[in-house]
């Protein structure tokens, strides 16, 4: 796949719906001329990358003529918008808020911004079934407008935002098992309370970066979390299961996605056979640490027929079939 981030929307002399590339390897931006009904412009959306699907998804977003309830996705390769918003239950229109993809169970969350005055509910957005769930526990932060969150393990953690009672820098865990929030004390400096800024995770560092933001000023620092993975080992829910996921999508040409889980660190082998036992590919042959992945398969050099995959780790295996369909 290309290394690109691709941007869309905001605002400037005006609102936008424009969407740009960046070459992370040429560094050159590319203006893109999607196809498709575009969204209406706007800002203060928020969206994910889709990895099984290689889209962009987006929900809501601002204009002068109000805010937005609507679901939409770029489609990456087809280079065209789809309009993804479901009938039935959806969040209310908002913008400011935040949003982080579940790796584990292939979905957009979003959490807080702003309709009224800041807004405290956090939503699931099934990227599979084009499903809206309300995640939101009885016991919750309170609410907050451009806070950042990040996808880690299991738990989706939030920084800062503004609330009623101006900038925060709270740290913040939502349990995407138990659906429970617990506020993190961070040891040491902390970052300085902001809003607007930007946030990645680090698997292989189990850190978690913020940068910028608003608050008594505009901030151009960078902070690192250090000590995030202490705690969420201390209060992170183990996988109970090891699991081989259907391979999506299935037929397939010339792509697939495997999503599996594992329950313990060590060495983890995920290998494609032919009918006849024969060894036709080796997706993953490395360590990893407990919790769930996504792999890519790019099978064009390959015939179509019925192959099996099969995940080794430690004493547990678990095999599925899947078709190549030209």
């Amino acid at each position: 796949p290309a290394r690109r981030m691709i941007i869309w929307s905001g605002q400037g002399s005006g609102f936008y719906n424009d969407v740009w590339a960046f070459d992370l390897s040429l560094h050159a931006w590319q203006k893109m001329a999607p196809s498709g009904i575009p969204p209406t412009p706007r800002y203060g959306s928020a969206s994910v990358f889709d990895p099984l699907n290689r889209r962009m998804v987006m929900f809501s977003g601002f204009t002068d003529s109000g805010r937005y309830d609507d679901t939409q996705g770029y489609d990456i390769a087809a280079n065209t918008w789809v309009d993804l918003t479901p009938a039935g239950t959806n969040p209310l229109a908002r913008c400011l808020h935040t949003a982080s993809y579940d790796g584990g169970r292939h979905r957009m969350i979003i959490y807080a911004g702003q309709r009224t005055g800041p807004l405290n509910d956090i939503w699931a957005f099934d990227l599979t079934s084009n499903t809206w769930e309300d995640l939101t526990p009885a016991s919750k932060p309170s609410g907050r407008i451009f806070p950042t969150s990040v996808y880690a393990g299991n738990k989706i953690i939030i920084f800062g935002g503004s609330t009623n009672s101006g900038s925060v820098n709270e740290l913040w865990s939502f349990d995407l098992t138990d659906t429970s929030w617990e506020m993190i004390n961070a040891s040491g400096m902390s970052p300085a309370p902001r809003h607007s800024h930007a946030a990645i995770f680090v698997e292989q560092e189990n850190a978690m970066y913020i940068f910028g933001g608003t608050g008594d000023t505009a901030y151009n620092d960078v902070w690192k979390l250090t000590g995030l993975p202490t705690g969420l080992r201390e209060f992170e829910s183990i996988p109970v299961k090891f699991e081989l996921y259907q391979n999506f999508p299935n037929p397939f040409n010339p792509m697939t996605h495997f999503g599996f889980r594992i329950l313990d660190f060590g060495l983890v082998r995920l290998r494609v056979y032919d009918v006849l036992g024969r060894e036709v590919e080796t997706i993953v042959n490395e360590e990893l640490s407990a919790g769930e992945y996504i792999r890519t398969w790019d099978a064009r050099q390959t015939a179509s027929g019925v192959y099996v995959y099969r995940l080794q780790s430690g004493n547990s295996t678990v095999t599925r079939r899947m078709m190549v369909l030209r």
